[in-house]
């Protein structure tokens, strides 16, 4: 289980993501889900129980990528989210899972977004193909230096 220490804006973007309907709360609800989902990043609180996060390993080894992290501020989620009971939350859609990768912290995962370019700003790939005409020329707003 990963550990992290948790921006503002992952926890703006799981309440987000519970308003649009890719967000489980519960085991109980995710277990009864399982079976559908693929894909997930599953938080969960600190004092959960050895019993349950044997349960959510279980169901993560059974040919799913789910990723499992101890999310130290799960206090605060529930509060904002209004379920005080709430020991568990899963997100479950592609979308919303990429977002939060973006909401990870740089060193939780060494090497990742180091690494990643960003080809627009990169001067020896040039423009890239989505962002030229059909003649060639660029889209972009000349420098006016």
């Amino acid at each position: 289980m990963d550990h992290e220490e948790t921006p503002e804006a992952l926890l703006r973007l799981l309440g987000l993501a519970r308003r649009a309907g890719a967000l489980v709360l519960g085991l109980d609800t995710l277990k009864n889900r399982a079976r559908r989902i693929r894909q997930a990043r599953v938080y969960i609180a600190p004092g959960l129980s050895e019993r349950s996060k044997g349960e959510l390993q279980r169901l993560a080894s059974a040919g799913r990528n789910w990723r499992i992290t101890e999310l130290r501020e799960f206090d605060l989620l529930r509060e904002r989210l209004g379920k005080p009971g709430v020991s568990v939350a899963a997100l479950v859609d592609e979308q919303w899972i990429r977002g939060a990768d973006r909401c990870r912290p740089p060193d939780h995962e060494p090497g990742r977004d180091e690494d990643r370019q960003d080809i627009r700003k990169d001067p020896e790939r040039g423009t890239p193909r989505s962002m030229q005409r059909r003649d060639g020329s660029s889209c972009r707003k000349a420098n006016s230096n």
